[in-house]
């Protein structure tokens, strides 16, 4: 297979070995379109929101990728909304910074495939989900 990763269930087991082998995941989350109603058109987003609360629930690191500026805003916001974030823009694993992006190990973005790797991301929790029974 030329292309691995554009299948879905690989980027699952992929993740899923990557959580067995450090206990958690980085999740880097966008704001404005992904968890805030930036233009007030009357969205939620409630999986987005669910999934990142179950995220919090197996020790992954929540970390918001966002051009947004207002990083006290966006603090009020996440708080509002009960979800836990471990920073904005930054690298959790130092050995990465300097590197010119944050390190995660999955993204989730409206302008980047918000329904699919939210999708992979359900899978991967309910797989660890599903060894924890």
């Amino acid at each position: 297979m030329n292309d691995p990763y554009i299948n879905g269930e690989v980027a699952v087991n992929r993740l899923l070995k990557e959580y067995q082998e450090h206990g958690k995941l980085i999740v880097a989350v966008d704001f404005d379109g992904t968890i805030n109603d930036f233009h007030n058109e009357g969205y939620e987003f409630p999986r987005v929101r669910d999934v990142l609360h179950r995220c919090k629930l197996h020790n992954f690191t929540i970390v918001v990728f966002t051009a947004n500026k207002d990083h006290k805003a966006i603090y009020d916001r996440c708080d509002e909304l009960d979800i836990e974030i471990d920073g904005i823009n930054i690298n959790v694993l130092p050995q990465f910074d300097g590197a010119g992006k944050i390190y995660y190990n999955i993204l989730l973005d409206d302008r980047a495939g918000l329904g699919e790797a939210t999708y992979i991301l359900e899978r991967v929790l309910d797989k660890i989900e599903g060894l924890r029974l």
